[in-house]
């Protein structure tokens, strides 16, 4: 992640909750330390779209069309694993942050 211009990973596991949140629990790690967050997002899928938003105050937005758009946030999703290779470089970047 780049929020707000500073580099950080999190390291942590997916899980849906009993009301159907998907959220992840990770611990981020950034120039300034470690903290651990979760963050959730609810799904609403209507007239063929399927909007996101997150919680508890975020705005719905579009996570994927009837037809794929690739300006959905659904085009960011890509099947493997393209981090653990990447790791070192990924730490030392953060590390090294200034």
């Amino acid at each position: 992640s780049r929020e707000n211009g500073s580099p950080s990973f999190g390291m942590g596991r997916w899980f849906i909750t009993e009301s159907g949140k998907l959220c992840f629990n990770a611990d981020w790690h950034a120039k300034t330390g470690t903290a651990t967050a979760i963050t959730c997002f609810s799904h609403r899928k209507k007239g063929g779209l399927i909007y996101q938003k997150r919680e508890p105050d975020g705005q719905w937005y579009v996570f994927k069309s009837r037809r794929a758009q690739a300006t959905d946030e659904f085009a960011k999703l890509r099947h493997g694993d393209y981090v653990s290779s990447q790791l070192g470089r990924i730490e030392a970047s953060v590390s090294k942050a200034k």
